[in-house]
Parts: structure tokens; sequence; C-alpha cells
């Protein structure tokens, strides 16, 4: 548009009206178009930076199967074989067949009498996103997270060297990648898949959280909302056990736990500490 931003379609296709109508309360004020209700589509102006299309899709469930629910952001990008996905603005529902309506803003407004610069802008897209996926969850319905990762117990086991280790190869590998990856590539996904894999070390304290969050923020510079769902998967790892994620990564855990002299003292209790003699892990102490 010249000014750095860019026009796209936020298609809410979801055939629930209360889904609807909490994803619609923490969208500007703007024209929506009708086509089967409850579903809806509306226009916002974005940073060019983050007018990539992608797909949000929300799932009911962890395990294999569960209903999903799915959220189109139309922009610019890889999504359709022929570039940017589109939607259509006027003329018959396939579903219905009757004509989409446009209603009106609060200024009386439609699509049919709008310039593309009269629509809302949404300075921080990506935080909107966000917001969305938290009032999503307040259904029940949460982004795809690994089915290992959301049915495992509570880990209560032993951080070995080789596990924290691991867990610092996996940290440097997904900084590298999520510093080559672009706007509409699902970087909040793959930081909230990273919170849960690395977030049993991070709450132990093998891992520095603030430093990690320094990285991360260093790599992707332009998405403050891939940090938040970072931080929200190290809040849920707790979910993660160990011994499950040795199936797919073919890691004996109880054998790498041998050199628990290390990390266990007399009566079972931790033994590392920090330089003032505090063994508060730095995820529990307060700031």
């Amino acid at each position: 548009m010249g000014d750095g931003t860019r026009l796209i379609g936020l298609d809410i296709d979801l055939d629930q009206p209360a889904l609807v109508a909490a994803v619609k309360s923490l969208l500007p004020d703007a024209s929506y178009r009708e086509g089967r209700w409850p579903k809806t589509l509306t226009c916002l102006r974005v940073r060019d930076a983050e007018a990539g299309s992608r797909d949000l899709t929300f799932f009911d469930g962890p395990q294999l199967g569960a209903n999903h629910l799915t959220i189109q952001i139309l922009g610019r990008g890889q999504k359709a074989p022929a570039g940017p996905k589109q939607a259509a603005a006027a003329g018959i529902h396939p579903g219905t067949n009757r004509p989409y309506n446009w209603t009106e803003d609060s200024r009386g407004r439609t699509i049919f009498n709008m310039k593309p610069a009269d629509w809302p802008m949404v300075n921080d897209f990506e935080g909107l996103l966000g917001s969305i996926a938290s009032a999503m969850e307040v259904f029940g319905w949460t982004r795809k997270v690994p089915r290992a990762a959301a049915e495992g117990p509570a880990f209560d086991g032993i951080i070995s060297e080789r596990m924290i280790e691991m867990d610092r190869q996996l940290l440097a590998q997904e900084l590298k990648a999520l510093q080559q990856m672009g706007p509409g590539e699902l970087r909040g996904t793959r930081c909230f898949n990273l919170g849960l894999r690395i977030g049993v070390t991070i709450k132990a304290g093998h891992i520095d959280l603030e430093e990690t969050l320094v990285r991360l923020r260093a790599a992707m510079p332009d998405n403050p909302n891939a940090l938040r769902e970072f931080e929200r998967g190290v809040e849920k790892s707790e979910g993660i056990r160990k011994a499950k994620m040795a199936e797919t990564e073919n890691i004996d855990w109880a054998a790498e736990a041998g050199d628990q002299g290390a990390n266990l003292g007399g009566g079972g209790e931790s033994t590392s500490a920090g330089a003032d003699g505090d063994k508060t892990p730095p995820w529990q102490k307060k700031k």
C-alpha cells in the first residue's frame, strides 16, 4: 500500500456462534462478510512483514483424530497455487445458494464504499493472534501440540548431564531454524513446542530463561508473540515425560541418569546452587 502495510482477510471459519462472538470481540470496528452463518470474514491492515497467508488450527483435544476448527489469514504467500489466498467479496455462496452480505461498520461503511486505507490498522497482529488463541482456549480449543508432550505425566526423575546437553543442542538448532523462518511460517507454534521440550531443564535452572528469551528475541525481532508462546510452552512443560520422548529420539534416559551423584545430594535434594548458595531454580525465584 506504499506505507509498509498490507490489506489481509481474516476468515473466521468457525461453526459455533459463541466462538465467533469471542473472536469478533477482540477485533477492531469493521465491516463483515456473511455467507454461511455464523462463519464470517473481515479485512484488516497489518504490517507487511505480518501479512503472510497461514492457517490457525485449533483442536478440542491432544489425541489423534481430535475435532479441529480453522481461522484463515488470507494474505500474500505460498498458501494458494496461484499466489496469495483470495476470498469472494460478492456473488452467490456455493453452500447456501444465497448472495453474500456485508454488515456495516460503525460509520455505515462496507467493502463496497471503502478504500484499502479505510480498513482498521492492527499494529500488533501477532499479539492479536495470541489473544485469539487465548480466547479459544477458554472454550476448550487449543493450538495443536505434540501428542507425547500432551499426554505425558509430570516429570519427577533425574535430569542428567546428557539430558541437559541434548536440550542445549536442541535450543541451538531451533534458534538457527527460527532465524531462517519468515512471517507466516508458524514460528509461534514452533516456539511453543520448543518450550514444551526444554521447559523441564529450564525450570531446574540448567538453562537460563532470561538468556534464552534474549536469544529468541534476536532471532525473531519482528515476532514478540513467539516469545510469549515459548514462555507458555515452558509453563506447560510439567506434562512432559522424558521416557516418552525417548520413544521417538531413541535415547535411554534411564541409563543417562547414572550420573545422579552429580545432581543429587544426601536425602535426594538437589545440590546445584548459584554463586550465592541459593538452590532455588531461577524459574521459581521472585523477580
